[in-house]
């Protein structure tokens, strides 16, 4: 009461000051708000790409199957890979051998030997998982090699990191005779069963002939970047376990 004693100046001074405070505490509530909001539809599109990287790829298998449709089951139109979106936690890409922790589990379906890839291109693949959280060994890891290919299917070869520059991998076993240029899209192969194909990888940055093999050093511009991974897709191939128990009977 003794505040609003003064003359009416100093009141309405007081009180445009307080309606200020007000609006700045209701900018602030609303700007929380609206942060929360947009961390939930971040979360609910990142599901959402998933699911539509799930039922592209569905589409693609029905389009490349019907050009023979009697030559397959009704059981070859199904989705072959499922897709989980998950949250980067932790990351690394200064080490000799990387890996990445992401929010998803056990609990959510994920497994080891799971690929996993972010939108610009090959990620790494699971290898342990808790209840609530996976560690993904990142193709930034000297001990990961991937099975690629180019996009035109010139040549198939291995991708492995050799621990320097975090952008840049090695292609291998690439014959010298293989018509190789500066620019050239490399993919992923499925041979592993972890991974779809043509999954982006990297493009040619520079290449030259090792005299000592006959074999080409490739040096591959990784599409991704690993210095700025937030949201990544687990890919459960469902056909894996059959691939693998077939060929380790075959091999015996």
């Amino acid at each position: 009461m003794f505040l609003f004693n003064y003359n009416t100046f100093q009141r309405i001074s007081l009180l445009s000051s307080s309606n200020g405070m007000a609006g700045d505490l209701a900018t602030l509530s609303s700007d929380a708000e609206d942060y929360f909001q947009l961390s939930e539809l971040n979360n609910s599109l990142s599901a959402e790409n998933a699911l539509l990287k799930e039922q592209l790829l569905h589409l693609k298998q029905q389009e490349s199957q019907s050009t023979d449709s009697m030559a397959f089951g009704e059981d070859s139109t199904a989705v072959q890979y499922k897709y989980f979106e998950a949250k980067v936690v932790n990351n690394s890409t200064r080490y000799n051998a990387n890996f990445i922790t992401v929010n998803k589990g056990s609990k959510d379906g994920i497994r080891p030997e799971m690929a996993v890839i972010c939108p610009d291109g090959v990620v790494g693949r699971v290898i342990a998982c808790s209840n609530n959280y996976s560690s993904v060994m990142s193709a930034l890891n000297q001990k990961y090699f991937l099975n690629v290919r180019f996009q035109d299917g010139k040549q198939f070869g291995t991708l492995n990191w050799d621990g320097k520059d975090h952008r840049y991998a090695q292609l291998k076993s690439i014959s010298k005779h293989t018509d190789v240029q500066l620019g050239d899209t490399v993919v992923s192969n499925s041979f592993d069963g972890l991974f779809p194909q043509n999954v982006m990888v990297g493009t040619v940055a520079d290449f030259e002939v090792n005299p000592a093999d006959q074999f080409y050093r490739i040096r591959i511009k990784l599409s991704t970047d690993f210095t700025a991974l937030s949201y990544v897709y687990i890919i459960d191939n469902k056909l894996n376990k059959e691939q693998k128990e077939l060929e380790a009977n075959v091999s015996k």
